[in-house]
């Protein structure tokens, strides 16, 4: 007896593997119908015993937001984003979550919290400062982009970043009045 569960464990090892590698190749086509189902039960039933795998995880994040699964997605990533310690993983996540919310009715504010964390863990992420800054924007929120903007400049001028403070000082630019346009790009200099 004590062969039986050993081996239904192997079985559904094998079969998690076999689902992992499916949903990896063929990205985007286990959304919907019982088989999805199938996917979605498997690989949480292994992300409950090995939570730190992001074999495992990271399929599980592609089904949930395929399916419009918003609180599974919210409960996995609560229990994941803790254990990540890799910096760049962890605003991989964080991005990847965003771009979704915004995607979705009422996650505006979701995914602007997400992505002012990736900013402060990586002040120069540039995708995460421009899908920042579009969203400010496309929200109408100029007084909050103009003091994101400026808020950034004056930390890209502390650190030294000269690629950072030029992208910055333009953009700034391009939504200041023009007397402020000299100052921007001599403090820049």
């Amino acid at each position: 007896l004590a062969a039986a569960p050993l081996a239904e464990g192997a079985i559904i090892e094998k079969l998690a593997n076999d689902i992992i590698t499916s949903i990896t190749v063929n990205a985007g086509g286990h959304s919907k119908g019982a088989g999805a189902d199938v996917h979605v039960r498997v690989l949480e039933f292994l992300q409950e015993r090995r939570p730190h795998d992001p074999d495992i995880w990271r399929p599980l994040v592609t089904l949930y937001h395929e399916r419009g699964n918003d609180e599974a997605l919210t409960q996995l990533l609560g229990r994941v984003m803790p254990q990540l310690t890799d910096v760049d993983e962890r605003n991989d996540l964080r991005l990847e979550q965003a771009r979704y919310l915004l995607a979705r009715p009422g996650g505006y504010e979701q995914a602007i919290t997400l992505l002012k964390e990736v900013l402060q863990d990586n002040p120069d992420h540039a995708e995460a400062a421009t899908l920042f800054e579009a969203t400010l924007e496309k929200s109408g929120d100029r007084d909050g982009l103009a003091a994101y903007l400026s808020q950034q400049f004056d930390d890209a001028i502390a650190r030294g970043a000269k690629e950072s403070t030029s992208r910055l000082a333009v953009r700034l630019a391009s939504i200041s009045r023009p007397h402020a346009r000299e100052s921007l790009f001599r403090r820049a200099l």
